[in-house]
C-alpha cells in the first residue's frame, strides 16, 4: 500500500510519473505482443495436457460489457495508451 500511495502522490507531469507511465508502456507492449501470438496457437479445447491460457482467456472476456469483443483486449490497451499519454495521474 505504501508503494500505490506512493505513486498515486506523483505530480502531473512530473519526471517520476513520466518515467513510471513509460515503464509501464513498456510492459503494455510486451503484453500486447504476447496476445498477438497467443492468438496464432490453437486452444486445443478437448485434448489432454493442455494448459488453460484459452480458457483464461475467454474468462477475462467475459468481465467485458460490451456485445464485440476482443480477443487481444484491443480496445482497451487503446484507452490504456490514451490514459497514459494525456500525462495526468
Amino acid at each position: 500500500m505504501t508503494e500505490l500511495n506512493r505513486i498515486a502522490a506523483f505530480e502531473d507531469g512530473s519526471e517520476e510519473l513520466k518515467e513510471f507511465n513509460q515503464r509501464f508502456k513498456n510492459s503494455l507492449t510486451d503484453n500486447k505482443r504476447s496476445l498477438a501470438k497467443f492468438i496464432n496457437t490453437p486452444p486445443k479445447f478437448g485434448f489432454r495436457d493442455t494448459y488453460d491460457s484459452w480458457y483464461q482467456q475467454v474468462s477475462e472476456m467475459t468481465k467485458i460489457k460490451d456485445f464485440k469483443k476482443s480477443i487481444i483486449l484491443k480496445p482497451q490497451f487503446e484507452e490504456i495508451e490514451k490514459l497514459l499519454a494525456d500525462g495526468k495521474n
